[in-house]
């Protein structure tokens, strides 16, 4: 994940990783539950949404959206926004609501 340059994945726990390190993603959905995720990822600009995995389009809606994103620029600004709503102060946050609820 560290070493690449975009990907292609489902949503789920792996969108989260892949938006803290800045691996600018092509989602494709495969489950009802990952729709709102998955689209709210990429109405944020962090992704690009290719559809439901069971589409007949869905290889070649993958294949315009990884030469969309094969633009550096694109690569670039994709990942600084990934990096932006993932920045590893998750549990810091957990940890402080826990300590100011009480």
């Amino acid at each position: 994940m560290l070493e690449s340059d975009m990907v292609i994945s489902a949503d789920g726990q792996t969108l989260h990783e892949l938006a803290r390190v800045g691996v600018p993603t092509v989602g494709v959905c495969i489950a009802d539950n990952q729709l709102e995720s998955i689209k709210e990822w990429d109405r944020i600009g962090f992704l690009e949404y290719a559809g439901l995995y069971n589409k007949n389009d869905i290889i070649t809606k993958i294949n315009r959206l990884l030469k969309n994103i094969g633009n550096i620029k694109i690569r670039k600004l994709k990942s600084k926004i990934g990096r932006k709503f993932v920045n590893a102060k998750g549990s810091s946050r957990i940890i402080d609501r826990i300590i100011n609820n009480k």
